[in-house]
């Protein structure tokens, strides 16, 4: 047994307050793109890491379903070979889910824009582009 010396009881020192900060909600990115070179509807080997970020989360949820919107800029061509283009670009990134990633295809919805619209404003180059969008089963969380 070890005595308890009446200075130890008095110079103990306060214990130390540290301040968590409150969590902040975590951000849940729903728009992914995958950019494509100027008249291109090759994927580049550095846009898949947006599909993967995707394929791994239709895979966490299987109710979810994804909304592919491909674009072009208007500085490529005239409009109707920007639709064309478009169409080429949504169709590659689709067939790169349903092949490589076995996605089911009836989760998938595709649209084509051309240059008609744009996903971006900043900047006409970013608009080379399918943006994969995320949508969930309103079911899912009842």
């Amino acid at each position: 047994m070890n005595p308890v010396v009446l200075e130890s009881v008095y110079y103990t020192p306060a214990p130390v307050v540290v301040e968590v900060p409150a969590a902040e909600p975590e951000l849940l990115v729903t728009e992914f793109p995958v950019r494509f070179l100027i008249d291109q509807s090759t994927i580049e080997e550095d846009q898949m890491t947006n599909i993967h970020l995707v394929v791994d989360y239709l895979r966490e949820h299987p109710k979810a379903r994804l909304k592919l919107s491909g674009y072009a800029d208007k500085e490529t061509a005239y409009p109707a070979y920007n639709m064309k283009l478009s169409e080429r670009r949504v169709k590659a990134v689709k067939d790169c889910l349903v092949e490589e990633f076995n996605i089911d295809p009836d989760r998938l919805q595709t649209s084509a824009k051309g240059d008609i619209e744009r996903a971006y404003e900043e900047d006409y180059r970013w608009n080379r582009a399918v943006v994969m969008e995320i949508i969930e089963d309103e079911t899912e969380n009842k």
